[in-house]
């Protein structure tokens, strides 16, 4: 399924990254894209290939995630399904405190209810 523009405004990258969509979606030069989420074949794919890599993470000197958004140029987002980088730990989204911005967003009603306590991290 192809990507699906969302809405009939433009939005700037500081509100794009600053607010929470459910399910997440891609920006493109200002527009919100629709990010096909798969089946559940491909989530398991996903998943497969997630820990394959991650298993090596020390042994490879990488760094793996899954579903984040990821800045590939000025004013583009996507949210590739696996990401693996080579060498240092990747800059930006991944500095700081992420439980406390987590907590935070959670707090504010960002995410569904899972009855999990994120205080203790």
């Amino acid at each position: 399924m192809a990507t699906q523009p969302i809405g009939d405004r433009f939005i700037s990258v500081e509100e794009y990254l600053s607010t929470s969509y459910e399910p997440d979606c891609e920006y493109w030069d200002g527009e919100l894209l629709e990010r096909n989420v798969g089946t559940s074949v491909h989530q398991e794919f996903q998943l497969a290939l997630a820990f394959f890599f991650r298993a090596r993470r020390k042994a490879w000197n990488i760094h793996v995630y899954t579903d984040v958004r990821t800045r590939i140029r000025t004013g583009r987002y996507l949210l590739p399904d696996v990401m693996v980088y080579t060498g240092e730990k990747p800059t930006g989204f991944f500095d700081g405190d992420f439980f406390g911005r987590l907590r935070r967003d959670a707090q504010a009603g960002a995410f569904p209810q899972t009855g999990r306590d994120l205080s203790d991290h």
